[in-house]
């Protein structure tokens, strides 16, 4: 008998009874692979999340390099980020929509039911309670975009930027929050999912924005500007120490290796390689001197 392997984990089958079993689509799956991409919720058959969770956490963002290199970008993007049911503000792309809960004061919370969509929500719908060790567990929706990290429930709405979420966190029953000193704890089913989610949206928008050619050009022999678009370092441009400076209200979000996101401004910053740019109008980058004044990003 010839053993069989795992098409997820590459494991070998030992034995009569220890093989991998076919799925319909031709590929194999031993009992382990097949229990823990179950307990996702993810269907049983050969594709890119359910190799994902099966796989080893240092492996993942190339497996997703190695899957764009051999897939279309657009269908990946129709195909695992679907228009959302919850209408968003304009321009804004949802990466993850999840059931969640967070546990806060009884006494915080508004007595009026909110807005239910992120479309309708302004400053003054915007409450943001924070976890309490003692309070009373609300269940909501968390739901993340390409702008910023939501949590809708019946009484009161909390809004995050991307870049307070604590991504290097390893547990996986919580999405963890610190805004303004104060921590938010979210349950989640797997959280690594959502991050992993979070990490194929990027990258996929990459690939995109890499076929309309983003312009990046010298307008002096110090200064280098770059037109909207998303980059990557050091595919794009190199790592190291920037002096930045905003063109026309320009907006610029950096995203490190470790999932860590800075919004930058005006000043100095450092760029290591891993890191994704995100930029909207035009940024400068000067490679030299420092102007007075300028406060260091980081």
């Amino acid at each position: 008998m010839e053993n069989k392997i795992c098409d997820f984990c590459l494991e070998e089958g030992k034995g009569l009874f220890r093989q991998p079993k076919r799925l319909e689509d031709d590929h194999f799956v031993c009992t382990s692979c097949a229990k823990k991409i179950e307990s996702y919720d993810l269907p049983l058959e050969y594709d890119l999340f359910q190799v994902l969770v099966t796989a080893d956490r240092s492996m993942r963002e190339m497996i997703m390099n190695t899957w764009m290199e051999h897939h279309d970008i657009d269908k990946m993007i129709s195909r695992y980020f679907p228009k959302c049911d919850i209408p968003l503000h304009h321009k804004e792309c949802c990466i993850n929509v999840v059931p969640s809960a967070i546990y806060v004061d009884k006494t915080l919370i508004p007595t009026e039911k909110t807005v239910h969509t992120i479309q309708q929500i302004t400053h003054k719908q915007i409450v943001n309670l924070p976890t309490s060790e003692n309070g009373v567990r609300v269940e909501g929706t968390l739901v993340e975009t390409n702008a910023a990290l939501y949590f809708l429930s019946e009484y009161f709405i909390n809004t995050h930027r991307l870049s307070t979420i604590a991504t290097d966190c390893l547990d996986e029953s919580e999405i963890h929050v610190v805004d303004k000193g104060k921590m938010f704890s979210y349950e989640v089913d797997h959280s690594d999912l959502f991050f992993i989610r979070y990490t194929l949206y990027h990258l996929l928008t990459i690939a995109k924005e890499q076929k309309k050619q983003n312009l990046i050009y010298l307008t002096s022999d110090n200064t280098m500007t770059l037109t909207p678009g998303i980059y990557r370092v050091p595919k794009n441009i190199k790592s190291g120490t920037y002096y930045i400076n905003p063109v026309e209200n320009a907006h610029l979000s950096i995203r490190d290796a470790a999932g860590r996101v800075l919004n930058g401004g005006k000043g100095r910053v450092h760029i290591d390689d891993g890191s994704v740019l995100e930029v909207t109008g035009k940024y400068e980058f000067r490679f030299h001197e420092r102007l007075e004044n300028e406060d260091d990003l980081r």
